[in-house]
């Protein structure tokens, strides 16, 4: 029943005297039972516990996006050709279950040549779980209040098993998976993400590519990871989407490649900064595994970077769009972007590093809707970051999203903290955000969310994260004495990987220089010369002088990323300048997903090399305990 309309004409309190009144009728003699009649709403990506850590979505203003998307890609299917999804014995990952096709299609492993898509780990290399950290962001569920979300969180993702032990596959599977995906009259997907690269151009690769492109599927795929402007395919292909890689401020990683060929950019994450001031390393977080006490792999998350992690943002906007734009396709979305309707302006119109720019969710979603029913308000930047020393004041955007554009109302007064003075401009509409350092605290970064009230088709509101710094001296930053180590990547028989080099370090103007030298194979071998090979990079101290570095307490780094080790190639003709590590005294990791992955398992740090006499190269052994 409903409260008389006279009795709720005069309330003060309405929840309160509502409560009340139901307690009333509890108590007639009539009435067996009287209970609320509760509002409910559904969940929101935003709403999800992991959604305050992926920064990324913010980046890309996809919380805008969502609004004119409520649908949330339902009805378009990604394929992830990629090491396949994460399953145990309950299905495959929570967080990813209810957007699995169902059922699979016979023959979505390429690898195995079987119908099971299922990642079964590594026993080469990390347990990342590449191919479910790439389908989480593109499709997490963003109503089952576990982990994070994905950016298309209602569509269906088809899982492709491409990639093997290592995360390694061949050509021929990729081609064979391409065309499998194509048909001939209907194709599997709407969207194929590629977050794989490395290949040269291949004629039957690119045949492949344009045959399912020119039957209106779309393909996205990651750059690669090399700092380089080398073409790298699939990603280099005709008819391809190539994605590059940025930071938490929307700058080009520092692994990222680039080029001409760069068609659009997309957070990939960068371990060697926090360029957003959060407080946390720019990893990217999405779905995987991690190795549980009993020794099986669970579900978990964790974070990683790469342009393996830009591509499927580019590809779950795409779903977004495809679900709103049947018909959409590689044609028009192409005149889309080169028109500047998909992504953020670039300097110039486009650049080698960002193409035409970061995608820009909100943008990408209103550029497929004909007339929309909503009109939202959008901040661009979405996210901002101001610091004394590189950005004291920031001008935001504020862009106006649907069909009624000049309905939209602003409160004048925005409330903010001591330290932020923010002034609103009715012409632009922009916010003008100026740090107040007298009220910040040295090197601690502060935060806030703005909040914008405004009208248009309804009452709504737009947050706009601050993250502020005062900096004070960078150059009195010392982590003590380091030891850095270029280490081999395969164990030997005993499972000890051994050094090859060594170097000692001091911090000098907040920064560890070293250097090692090629070997010249003139005896006696000094400790910091290396023969060519592939190593890992490593460093940090022993402050308990047990000849151990990276123990619990210690100074640690990892090349790019602690916690996240990749290989350097050390040969004669490639000159390894400018390779920068972070180093620190935690590991920035959400999961212990392997032993590649820390902190791992057992784990008891790089045992330095022994000091020897000249010469003596058998005693110049270092292990690592996996």
């Amino acid at each position: 029943m409903a409260m008389p309309d006279l009795r709720m004409a005069s309330l003060a309190s309405p929840e309160r005297e509502t409560l009340a009144w139901i307690e009333e009728l509890r108590q007639h003699s009539g009435v067996a039972s009287a209970v609320p009649d509760y509002r409910v709403s559904a969940h929101t990506p935003l709403d999800e516990p992991l959604y305050p850590e992926q920064w990324h979505y913010g980046l890309i203003n996809a919380p805008t996006a969502w609004q004119l998307a409520a649908n949330g890609g339902l009805g378009a299917v990604v394929a992830v050709l990629d090491t396949g999804l994460f399953r145990d014995s309950n299905g495959w990952h929570p967080d990813l279950a209810d957007n699995v096709v169902n059922p699979l299609p016979a023959g979505t492993d390429f690898v195995s040549g079987d119908n099971n898509p299922q990642d079964p780990g590594n026993d080469i290399g990390s347990n990342v779980f590449h191919g479910t950290h790439v389908a989480g962001t593109v499709a997490a569920s963003a109503s089952n209040q576990i982990g994070g979300t994905g950016v298309a969180f209602n569509s269906e993702i088809l899982p492709v098993r491409v990639l093997g032990e290592g995360g390694t596959g061949s050509s021929s599977d990729l081609i064979d998976a391409i065309v499998w995906i194509g048909g001939a009259d209907s194709p599997k997907a709407d969207v194929v993400n590629l977050s794989l690269g490395g290949l040269p151009e291949i004629e039957l690769l690119q045949n492949a590519i344009t045959s399912i492109v020119n039957n209106g599927v779309i393909v996205v795929a990651a750059a690669g990871n090399q700092t380089s402007s080398v073409r790298s395919y699939p990603a280099a292909a005709q008819s391809v989407f190539a994605v590059s890689g940025v930071d938490g401020a929307g700058n080009i990683a520092t692994y990222s490649n680039f080029g001409p060929w760069v068609d659009l950019a997309a957070p990939g994450g960068d371990g060697l900064r926090d360029a957003n001031l959060d407080g946390r390393a720019d990893l990217v977080i999405s779905t995987s595994a991690s190795i549980s006490s009993d020794g099986f792999f669970v579900p978990d998350y964790i974070g990683l970077q790469g342009t393996s992690m830009a591509s499927p943002h580019v590809a779950g906007v795409f779903a977004l769009m495809k679900s709103i734009k049947p018909d959409l396709d590689y044609g028009t979305l192409k005149a889309w972007l080169e028109a500047g309707a998909l992504t953020d302006p670039v300097e110039g119109g486009r650049s080698d590093e960002l193409g035409y720019g970061v995608i820009n969710a909100a943008k990408a979603v209103m550029a497929a809707i004909d007339n929309p029913s909503i009109t939202v308000l959008s901040a661009s930047p979405s996210v901002v970051s101001l610091s004394s020393e590189t950005n004291p004041t920031q001008v935001v955007d504020l862009q106006v999203f649907g069909g009624f554009p000049d309905t939209v109302t602003i409160e004048s007064a925005i409330a903010s903290p001591d330290w932020l003075d923010v002034s609103l401009v009715e012409n632009p509409l922009s916010l003008t955000l100026m740090l107040n350092t007298d009220n910040l605290s040295p090197d601690i970064p502060a935060r806030t969310t703005l909040t914008v009230n405004y009208t248009s088709d309804s009452a709504r509101t737009l947050k706009l994260p601050v993250v502020a710094e005062l900096v004070t001296d960078e150059t009195s930053r010392n982590a003590g004495q380091h030891f850095i180590l270029l280490v081999n990547t395969v164990p030997d028989e005993n499972d000890f990987f051994q050094a090859e080099a060594q170097v000692v370090a001091s911090a000098i103007d907040g920064e560890y220089q070293f250097g090692f030298r090629l070997d010249d194979g003139v005896e006696p071998k000094n400790l910091n010369e290396v023969s060519p090979g592939t190593y890992y990079l490593v460093g940090g101290t022993d402050l308990d002088n047990d000849g151990v570095i990276c123990q619990p307490g210690e100074a640690c780094a990892e090349y790019p990323v602690a916690g996240l080790r990749e290989m350097v190639q050390v040969d004669e003709s490639t000159d390894l300048t400018g390779i920068r590590m972070i180093t620190g005294y935690s590991r920035p990791s959400i999961s212990s997903a392997s032993r590649d992955v820390l902190p791992r398992p057992g784990f008891e740090g790089y045992r330095l090399i022994d000091k020897v006499l000249p010469g003596n190269r058998d005693s110049k052994k270092v292990g690592v305990n996996p």
